[in-house]
């Protein structure tokens, strides 16, 4: 029932859009209740229109790993940085599969997981998140299971999903302590003799599944396009290109709810956790006709990039030249969640050559889009805190480091 509700929702949305696509809009925000009882909220007029909402400091305010030196500030692969308790810093690192726990300035804490099946220990690091104020919880794919740790105590506790649950890539411990599990469907298995020998296309999805603690789950709360790739045979082996402006499905957990959408256009849904939309929020500015130019600009970068071998090359002009592109260029890369609630969202770096992405914030109460925050091209963004900007980059000779920037909100 809840998705032949979504599919009449969906229907008329598209009905609506229909009817509304010839109108012209002052640059304000328009709300509109639809039949099926969906608030839309759409923001026009052009990005020189918008204000920004702060401004970030001109340095890093932190800056943790060193070439050389103790290793517990020496990173071989940043997969995730997280806020604990507004004074700790976890960074996961899954080249040596281990979290480290470091103080505001820089001092290392704690070390905590490391390679095995043991308790607290990890055969791979997929996903990272924070329960209250101080608890991390590191979700194993391959293990299946979620392992709880703190600064003060190490390993806290550890858990695996019910006989029931699908093999999952992702699972968070949600505020109420539901499980929001993300499983991976795709049309071919990597062990699958059927391989074709030609490059073909392949298309996964995400769905996503709300868990209560006690280990029952209601209906599928979304169904996400994952990924698009070329897929061939390379050196005997299957191998995945993304495909270049590869329409995908991103989304965050904010507030009870989760808010999700497509990144070849600037609409997002926001959904309560059972499995209703309750508010669909547009940024119709964000639509550029993808053209020539954009295609060879980012074929060019991936065959110049380190590393690439004369097949990957290959393989890299084949999935440019061989698969048709999308008409319109990405609007959107990230999504998360932010403080007061609401949803940051990158515009996609493709969009421009300046040093600095905006971020756009869109408020949960209204489903307004608010403003931007500017963010270095370079750093690989994994929280947005009231005053803070929390990631990863590398310095120029190559070091993975963690950065923590200082961000002055406007006055009103």
């Amino acid at each position: 029932m809840a998705l032949f509700r979504r599919i009449v929702a969906g229907l008329l949305f598209c009905l609506l859009l229909t009817s509304c696509a010839s109108e012209e809009h002052p640059s304000s925000v328009v709300e509109v209740i639809d039949s099926a009882g969906v608030i839309i909220v759409t923001t026009h007029g052009d990005i020189a229109d918008m204000s920004p909402i702060g401004v970030l400091s001109a340095e890093p305010a932190i800056v943790i790993g060193i070439l050389d030196g103790d290793p517990a500030s020496m990173f071989g692969s940043i997969w995730s940085v997280r806020r604990v308790s507004n004074r700790l810093i976890a960074v996961a690192d899954n080249q040596a599969l281990e979290v480290r726990f470091f103080d505001e300035g820089g001092t290392h804490i704690r070390t905590v997981g490391g390679r095995g099946g043991g308790p607290g220990e990890f055969f791979g690091i997929n996903t990272v998140s924070v329960a209250g104020e101080d608890t991390v919880c590191v979700w194993d794919t391959r293990a299946q299971r979620m392992s709880l740790f703190t600064a003060a105590e190490g390993l806290i506790r550890t858990f695996l999903l019910p006989g029931n649950a699908p093999r999952a890539f992702s699972v968070q411990l949600l505020p109420d302590g539901h499980l929001l599990v993300r499983s991976t469907w795709n049309p071919l298995s990597y062990s699958s003799p059927e391989v074709p020998s030609e490059l073909t296309l392949r298309r996964d999805s995400a769905v996503l599944t709300v868990w209560d603690p006690g280990g029952s789950h209601p209906d599928t709360l979304l169904v996400l396009p994952l990924m698009e790739s070329a897929q061939g045979m390379l050196d005997g082996m299957l191998t995945l290109q993304t495909l270049p402006f590869a329409r995908r499905g991103r989304y965050a957990v904010v507030g009870g709810e989760v808010v999700s959408g497509f990144n070849d256009v600037f609409e997002l849904t926001w959904y309560d956790l059972d499995e209703e939309p309750r508010m669909i929020t547009r940024f119709p500015i964000y639509s550029r006709p993808l053209n020539e130019e954009t295609i060879i600009a980012l074929r060019d970068q991936r065959l110049g990039e380190s590393g690439v071998t004369q097949d990957q090359a290959a393989m890299i002009r084949r999935s440019f030249d061989e698969f048709p592109h999308p008409e319109t260029q990405p609007a959107f890369g990230k999504i998360l969640p932010g403080v007061p609630q609401g949803v940051w969202v990158q515009e996609d770096p493709l969009w421009s050559d300046d040093e600095e992405i905006p971020w756009w914030f869109l408020d949960q109460s209204s489903g307004e889009v608010t403003g931007y925050l500017r963010i270095p091209r370079g750093l690989d963004v994994f929280e947005i805190g009231p005053d803070f900007v929390l990631g990863s980059t590398e310095s120029e000779i190559g070091v993975p480091r963690v950065e923590l920037y200082r961000w002055s909100p406007f006055q009103a």
